[in-house]
């Protein structure tokens, strides 16, 4: 099991090495929330409202 609280800048040695962790599912971001672009303002207001827990996602498609 990971817990990632935060991050520093790293190289692209670092970069490659996480991203390998989430294609290998050992890495899985927290996801609290899916908004079509549309619907951006709604997400920024619930970010600034600190009604999430994990990422609000906004899907352009």
């Amino acid at each position: 099991q990971f817990s990632l609280m935060g991050s520093f800048m790293g190289g692209r040695g670092e970069l490659l090495k996480v991203l390998a962790f989430f294609e290998d599912g050992r890495l899985k971001p927290v996801v609290d929330s899916v908004f079509p672009l549309k619907e951006a303002a709604t997400a920024q207001t619930k970010m600034e409202k600190s009604e999430h827990f994990g990422k609000i996602v906004l899907k352009v498609s």
